[in-house]
């Protein structure tokens, strides 16, 4: 929470350890969804500044226009006493609100006067929005939306008097002109119109989703409204680069602005910005060819966006992608993690996604990623301890009861082994705080291993180095020094052979008491084992406690104690861990079958294991094979040309309208796998499910509460 994600699905956060590319919105994701009308073009007049009055500006002008500002909209603002008004709804309304008010008009007022017959939401697909009024002479039908597609509808314009002249081919193409300039500059365009009817029109029927009187549209007005970038976003992105991440923009605005925004914050470099219309018409050999260098979709659909989710995924790619609207919810769900915008997102949105951005933040995102791969680090620094501790265990224990009848650790001693390797380890491992050093490698990707050619080089050589040790003190403890640690070995054996006596030196069961004699003969018999027992037992333990920070490295840093002092759970543990060793040595006694060691016995057991750490390191300098599974390639089957798809300055204009026209190419003809299958039944049932949380009646006594 204190980095403003909202994990929904716990399995999302590692999983966005791996991604490999994020497919981002624009607006309040990369931008501050901070809409200001910045540029106006009403009547024939170009206003580079916004005015502050109605001076000089015919009434109809201002009445079409504020009329349709407050009817064709949502939104409203909410005015407080203190501190700044909140404006609600979509911002991009709110601007032209404030705009509205500006010049001097109410639309509260006119909201209330208004006799709404008919409104058309906006529809991504057609990318404008509608409202029908009844007036005192007839009909007015308001349409705002993408300035060159409503543009293209317009046959007539408003002159400074406000009366309706023909727009000719020369007018359009000039305001065309006008329209690249602004979104050259990063602005949002939009063209606000007038279609006036008689009291004869044929109203369109409750049944027609779409709007059949958007045709022969009169111009009011082209705004354009400045959203400015995120300070933060460029070097989120530059981040997310050298941590090999690819970044897209997916927006709805058009390619000049897209393009305009995409380069400032750094994802527009020498790749591809494309048009949602001509990214539809794509088949799948074409799409594979251009995917490698596509940094931006405009004007993209949520179907757009679904289909590049679903084929990045067949690539191999791990996804994240955002969204903010309804429909977005199937491609939310299509990805490997689906982040819902959590101011502006709806709620069917949030549903569909697995992590919520609770400030609608790209820098969010890559705290995500940040903590993702902490996450999976912190699994495989855990498998590397253990599987160390196994190996150890497993072949001392097996090879000390084959040679000698009994395993060199007991029952007790292997509990307190599992519980440091079970318990204690993770606890200490999987505490690690994240640094800003995981972001200076490439992603791990879909079918990285778990367990890379480093971990098993560290994880073989300390299991070697610490089985050289416990075996050499099973059976070359004489060579140690002089304390007697073979002493008696093969008597001891003899009679616990016979059954005369325990490994803890206690009687067998059914035999008769020892005589004061015998117990004396049994104590010379049984320390000396015991010794070299507990020896075994604490020089094993000791080189696990050591080989905590040989764990701690994944990979070939050289400093084992780097952040270590960070991590309070792991210095506890750690304490701990050592704190209880020696009471369980040192006061253990029967029960845990250890006997007390002297200050020399100490010393050989720590120095022994304190040689790991220096071995770890010197271990580090033998080369291993690289991991091929980092490195991700696109193998499209067919070389193509990509120059006559990349944004310069001279095809940015052509790239804009002139899009290649004719009937959409079929995909090509090839059977799908089960996966794909899957993945369009989901998708089908995703829809389902949307649609009937539409229907589901709504329990209006409940909604209050």
């Amino acid at each position: 929470m204190k980095d403003q994600n909202l994990v929904r699905h716990l399995a999302a956060c590692e999983t966005m350890g791996g991604a490999t590319c994020i497919c981002s919105d624009k607006t309040g994701t990369l931008t501050q969804n901070r809409m200001t009308v910045t540029k106006l073009w009403m009547a024939g007049s170009l206003y580079e500044e916004i005015p502050t009055s109605k001076s000089g500006l015919a009434d109809r002008v201002l009445n079409y226009l504020n009329e349709g500002i407050a009817v064709n909209s949502s939104a409203y603002i909410e005015k407080r006493e203190e501190g700044l008004p909140v404006f609600v709804g979509a911002k991009t309304e709110c601007a032209l609100l404030v705009l509205s008010d500006k010049l001097g008009s109410s639309y509260e007022d006119i909201r209330k006067d208004a006799q709404i017959v008919r409104a058309y939401p906006f529809s991504s697909k057609k990318k404008r929005m509608s409202t029908l009024i009844k007036s005192d002479s007839g009909y007015r039908l308001y349409t705002k939306g993408a300035s060159e597609v409503v543009l293209d509808l317009c046959t007539e314009v408003l002159d400074a008097d406000g009366d309706a002249v023909r727009l000719d081919d020369e007018e359009k193409a000039k305001l065309m002109r006008t329209i690249e300039d602004w979104a050259g500059q990063g602005l949002r365009t939009l063209s606000l119109t007038v279609a006036i009817h008689g009291d004869d029109l044929e109203l369109p029927s409750e049944s027609e989703k779409e709007c059949h009187l958007e045709q022969k549209l009169i111009l009011v007005a082209i705004v354009g409204i400045e959203d400015p970038l995120r300070d933060e976003v460029p070097g989120s992105v530059e981040t997310c680069k050298r941590a090999g991440i690819k970044v897209r923009m997916l927006t709805g605005d058009n390619i000049l602005t897209a393009s305009s925004i995409g380069r400032k914050c750094g994802i527009l470099t020498d790749g591809i910005a494309i048009e949602g219309p001509k990214f539809r018409k794509m088949t799948m050999r074409e799409l594979d060819q251009i995917l490698p260098k596509l940094q931006i979709i405009a004007r993209c659909s949520p179907e757009d966006k679904l289909k590049l989710v679903n084929r990045l995924k067949d690539l191999g790619e791990v996804v994240a992608v955002t969204g903010d609207g309804t429909n977005d919810s199937p491609a939310l769900k299509a990805a490997n993690v689906g982040f819902a915008m959590g101011i502006s997102g709806t709620e069917v949105a949030k549903d569909a996604s697995d992590i919520i951005l609770l400030d609608d933040n790209f820098s969010s995102i890559e705290k995500a990623v940040l903590w993702g791969r902490n996450v999976y680090d912190a699994i495989r620094k855990f498998i590397q301890f253990q599987l160390t501790v196994n190996i150890v265990a497993v072949t001392i224990a097996f090879i000390g009861a084959v040679t000698g009848g009994e395993s060199p650790l007991s029952a007790v001693q292997m509990l307190w082994v599992n519980l440091i390797m079970d318990t204690m380890a993770a606890l200490a491992l999987a505490t690690e705080p994240p640094t800003p050093s995981l972001l200076d490698r490439p992603p791990h990707g879909r079918h990285a291993p778990l367990i890379t050619f480093r971990m098993w080089r560290t994880l073989v050589s300390q299991a070697l180095l610490q089985l050289f040790f416990l075996f050499f003190i099973l059976y070359g403890g004489y060579l140690i020094d002089a304390t007697g640690i073979n002493d008696n070995e093969n008597e001891y054996k003899f009679w616990y052979d016979a059954g005369l006596v325990t490994k803890g030196g206690s009687l067998p069961a059914g035999r008769p008491p020892y005589s004061e004699q015998e117990n004396a003969f049994v104590d010379t018999l049984i320390v000396p084992h015991v010794l070299t027992s507990t020896i075994i037992f604490n020089t094993f333990v000791f080189c696990q406690i050591f080989n905590e920070f040989n764990a701690r490295r994944l990979e070939n840093e050289w400093n084992l104690f780097a952040g270590v002092w960070k991590n309070y759970f792991f210095c506890v543990i750690w304490v701990i861990t050592i704190a209880v060793q020696i009471v369980i040595v040192e006061v253990g006694g029967p029960v845990t079958q250890t006997t007390s060691l002297n200050a020399s016995q100490w010393g050989f057991c720590i120095i022994t294991s304190l040689i790991s750490i220096p071995f770890a390191i010197l271990v580090r300098f033998i080369p291993m094979p690289s991991d091929k599974y980092l490195e991700r390639k696109f193998k499209p089957k067919d070389e193509v040309e990509l120059s006559s798809l990349e944004v310069t300055e001279e095809s940015q204009a052509e790239l804009r309208l002139n899009m290649e026209t004719g009937d959409e190419e079929s995909e090509e003809t090839r059977p799908r796998t089960a996966s794909q299958n899957w993945r369009i039944a989901q998708g089908v049932m995703t829809k389902v499910g949307v649609i009937a949380a539409f229907r589901k009646p709504i329990d209006y006594r409940t909604s209050l509460h």
